[in-house]
């Protein structure tokens, strides 16, 4: 997995990389200490998986940052990460694309098990103890809960392709394209990936 973290803070930047150089889902890591250096990213690199979005970058102001930032990379996953103990904020962030929400107090290990989730097509939502959270969870239909990656990956899968070639026709690795596969599999209920494609198929997901 590719992830990008997008944060004005050298020293947290810092820590995110170290701490996910201890996680054997992370492929590449790249970083940006500004908005824009982020959304050059979008250029430069077409292959990221998961970005880490902080939420108060130094000329923006509540969600815009995230909106900007999931028009600019509309297949990747996108986890705010935040200090402000504000319940709405995260369901203001689902509403508007997120994939997750990390408080930054959390410990390291915290992190790393949300990070794992928005992985396996789950939206996570790591705050404190004590912290009353407004409930992370994504309304509706299948379609909701799946990532843009994710219904890549499946509407592939349901044209017959094999992993190699979903790796290929994405520009993703074996393992990647396992690990969404894996995830596609939770959020259906699936069992095979002929059941995977008649699920797909059913809910709607594909044509």
């Amino acid at each position: 997995m590719n992830i990008l973290i997008v944060d004005d803070h050298a020293l947290f930047r810092e820590g995110i990389k170290f701490l996910l150089a201890r996680s054997a889902f992370v492929t590449k890591i790249v970083e940006a200490g500004s908005a824009e250096a982020g959304l050059a990213h979008a250029v430069v690199h077409d292959e990221i998986d998961l970005l880490l979005l902080d939420v108060n970058l130094p000329g923006y102001r509540g969600l815009d940052s995230l909106r900007l930032f999931r028009d600019k990379f509309p297949t990747s996953a996108i986890v705010l990460l935040s200090g402000v103990d504000d319940p709405v904020l995260i369901r203001d962030a689902l509403a508007n694309g997120a994939s997750g929400f990390i408080h930054k107090s959390v410990t390291g290990d915290e992190m790393l098990a949300a990070i794992g989730k928005v992985f396996a097509g789950e939206p996570c939502c790591a705050v404190p103890d004590g912290f009353v959270a407004a409930p992370f969870q994504v309304p509706g239909a299948l379609p909701a809960q799946l990532t843009p990656r994710q219904k890549e990956v499946l509407a592939r899968l349901c044209e017959g392709l094999s992993n190699k070639e979903i790796g290929r026709d994405l520009n993703m690795s074996d393992n990647t394209v396992r690990v969404h596969v894996s995830g596609i599999f939770r959020i259906l209920g699936a069992r095979s990936r002929t059941e995977a494609a008649m699920l797909a198929r059913r809910s709607g997901l594909v044509a």
